[in-house]
């Protein structure tokens, strides 16, 4: 079990697969992995919390540090869009882990002054990748609207910025 940006990007391919083949297979095993992270996440943050470390994260050791967007981004966008529509089971592990990633992008992640997501002073175009996908499906599984209005609004941020001017 991993928990990373290529595992987000690669579990977010195997659940489309599902749904533009009707194969089952694909979606079971990204909702599988899912449920096996959420189930050690509350334990394995305990942990760290209580012994400054995780004796063994078992692959989850960015969703451990979780200190920036590389970290559960990519993950969290694809296991709520297992919830949203492939009819992940919402079990109260789920939900927790997918809580504190919110929480994270939405209070701890660095931003800039008006609010748009950085590194620094910088603008990666990766964090467009890796925030507003997991805040539109957030928002959209929990009806809470400012997921969403801060998706829409990282769009219109990351586009005010990341034009060229010449084309």
């Amino acid at each position: 079990m991993s928990w990373d940006y290529p595992w987000g990007v690669t579990l977010l391919g195997m659940l489309n697969v599902s749904r533009a083949t009707a194969d089952p297979a694909p979606a079971q095993f990204a909702l599988q992995h899912n449920r096996l992270a959420a189930e050690h996440f509350d334990y394995l943050r305990w942990q760290r919390r209580t012994f400054g470390k995780t004796a063994s994260a078992a692959g989850l050791s960015l969703l451990m540090r979780m200190n920036c967007l590389d970290d559960c981004g990519a993950m969290a966008a694809q296991a709520t869009e297992g919830l949203v529509r492939h009819g992940a089971e919402p079990t109260g592990e789920l939900r927790v882990m997918l809580a504190a990633v919110a929480e994270y992008i939405t209070y701890g992640q660095s931003r800039l002054a008006d609010g748009a997501l950085c590194r620094g002073n910088n603008l990666w175009i990766d964090d467009l990748y890796m925030s507003t996908p997991f805040l539109a499906r957030y928002g959209t599984y929990t009806g809470e609207r400012h997921y969403l209005d801060d998706a829409a609004r990282q769009i219109l941020l990351f586009s005010a910025r990341l034009q060229d001017e010449d084309g």
